[in-house]
């Protein structure tokens, strides 16, 4: 599951040890397809936005888990 989160996070640019751990944690609250999934679908639009860096993306979605709107 680990390798295959790593992969997933690589696909949106999150590649730093960190951003990747933030990654997985996230990847085991919401499901471990949450980036693909029709019910995080938000999720999905955060992580594909290009126009900010990868932590400031996975930022916000901590944000919304902690604030409850995930």
């Amino acid at each position: 599951m680990i390798e295959n989160g790593i992969v997933r996070a690589a696909r949106y640019g999150i590649e730093e040890e960190f951003d990747v751990e933030r990654y997985l944690d996230i990847m085991f609250y919401l499901g471990l397809d949450f980036d693909v999934s029709e019910r995080n679908s938000w999720a999905r639009v955060v992580l594909e936005d290009d126009t900010q860096m990868p932590a400031e993306r996975l930022s916000q979605i901590y944000e919304r888990i902690i604030f409850g709107e995930g």
